[in-house]
């Protein structure tokens, strides 16, 4: 399963080093390089329940394998795109690839590895994602300095033939004993909800929160939400089992998942940022200073199912929000002049945490085994919307401490962005200008970070009040039994 997670991963952050080169090979207007990152997340949101039923019903591998084939046709498709139009639909279809291996990839853990060792295997999938991330840039920028663009969609192919391979040769196949059902109105009403969601808490990061196409999406998504709870409670066969909520590991895992996630995007979303404009860093550079991330992760990995042993999983969880806390609030004390290492030094701090945490909150343990699917499903709905509120939110916060700190020193041109501000800087020889434009980064990156650490010390509350309780039981499902499911 680790090369199918790798492909999705990388894909998360490879396109954006190439919307530059995008944007002039393929003459895509603004809003068209908008629709390469909204069509993929979009379908992606839209895809996962689907995903999660199917595999419960016909076979979690056979599902995975056609995900992964999926993924592949569209990564093709995306290299050989000819016009903005193409690309869009490629994106879309890569997307709903990317939601199955991410879910059937969850969903398989739960279904293969006993209560002990799941959140050794959680860990390791995570682990490989984020690894994914700084790899994306990395590998991208060398891939846009030495071939064409095309090339950093082929990359996915190689990678999505080996987990192929390796799935239909390594991993037995599995599936629900009773059946799931479709729940047409259910499935449409949460897909339908989860892409408005999605759709109008991206469109916030370009527009004012104000703005019709923001707002009218999300609270049509509630309203719909509302109907999809209902639509369950009187169903014979519900989509999705509303007990898993009254489940306490359940109902906190899910919770810490989701902000833990929250917090997650922004960093991703502020760092490359801070490394490029302040530091100097580029495209490629910027991806190392992320691989100290995955640095802290990797070093997590052996501390979380000891931990997890003697302090059971929602102590775990715990340390690891208030470390990430911890990592978030000596993140407020950089400025524009502070060395890279201090980047480098909390950034690892932070992985540390979500290495401890993260991971064993996706562990679902007391998911049943046939409904590891839906189940796993559900998680990765929840992550996917604290993501996007995440990168939507957070970047709000960032460009309004950004703009505050610059209102009345600059032109219009300087305060949509660092980027724009450094420019115009530079095209008028302005240094003090320039100072004031890192100083204004610097401001909302400390209140993305400060927000960031209130809501992990939120969610380390909601675990502190017995949410999450270590688990008193002993394994219900040996390994063996599970793969013969």
């Amino acid at each position: 399963m680790v090369p199918a997670v790798l492909v999705v991963g990388l894909d998360v952050t490879v396109l954006s080093v190439a919307l530059p080169t995008l944007a002039r090979d393929l003459t895509a207007s603004t809003g068209q390089l908008q629709w390469f990152v909204m069509a993929y997340t979009i379908t992606y949101a839209a895809a996962i329940v689907p995903s999660g039923l199917l595999g419960d019903r016909f076979g979690r591998r056979g599902v995975l394998v056609g995900s992964l084939v999926v993924f592949t046709v569209g990564s093709l498709a995306c290299a050989l795109s000819s016009t903005a139009g193409t690309l869009i639909v490629a994106r879309a279809l890569l997307g709903i690839g990317a939601a199955g291996i991410a879910t059937l990839s969850t969903a398989m853990v739960n279904v293969l590895f006993s209560d002990s060792e799941r959140g050794r295997a959680m860990t390791l999938i995570m682990l490989v994602n984020v690894i994914g991330f700084p790899l994306g840039p990395i590998l991208g920028g060398w891939l846009l300095a030495h071939v064409s663009w095309g090339w950093i969609f082929m990359i996915n192919v190689p990678i999505a033939i080996l987990a192929v391979i390796s799935v239909l040769w390594l991993i037995p196949e599995s599936r629900s004993k009773r059946r799931p059902t479709w729940d047409v109105p259910g499935l449409a009403s949460i897909s339908v909800a989860i892409v408005l969601v999605c759709y109008g808490l991206t469109q916030a990061e370009s527009e004012s929160w104000g703005q019709v196409s923001v707002w009218l999406p999300t609270i049509v998504a509630i309203a719909l939400v509302v109907v999809f709870v209902g639509i369950e409670r009187r169903a014979a066969a519900p989509l999705v089992p509303l007990a898993l909520f009254r489940r306490r590991r359940f109902a906190a895992g899910s919770a810490a998942a989701v902000l833990m996630s929250f917090v997650i995007a922004g960093l991703l979303f502020v760092v490359p940022q801070y490394a490029q404009a302040i530091l100097g860093a580029s495209t490629q550079g910027s991806g190392f200073y992320l691989l100290s991330f995955a640095a802290g992760m990797l070093i997590a990995f052996p501390l979380a199912p000891k931990l997890s042993g003697r302090l059971g999983d929602g102590g775990t969880i715990t340390i690891g929000l208030i470390t990430l806390a911890l990592s978030l609030f000596l993140a407020t004390a950089t400025t524009p002049t502070t060395p890279g290492w201090w980047l480098v030094a909390w950034a690892a701090l932070a992985g540390g945490a979500f290495g401890l945490g993260l991971p064993i909150a996706m562990a679902i343990g007391d998911v049943d085994v046939d409904a590891s699917g839906v189940g796993s499903a559900v998680l990765q709905s929840l992550r996917q919307v604290g993501t996007a509120i995440g990168v939507a939110l957070l970047g709000s916060i960032l460009s309004a401490g950004y703009r505050t700190s610059l209102l009345g020193t600059a032109g219009t041109t300087a305060r949509e962005g660092v980027e724009q501000g450094l420019v115009v800087a530079q095209q008028t020889g302005s240094t003090s200008l320039a100072d004031q434009v890192r100083t204004a980064f610097m401001h909302g990156m400390s209140w993305v970070c400060l927000t960031s650490a209130i809501v992990s010390i939120l969610a380390a509350v909601i675990l502190g009040l017995g949410l999450l309780v270590r688990r008193a039981h002993p394994n219900h499902h040996a390994p063996e039994k599970r793969a013969a499911q």
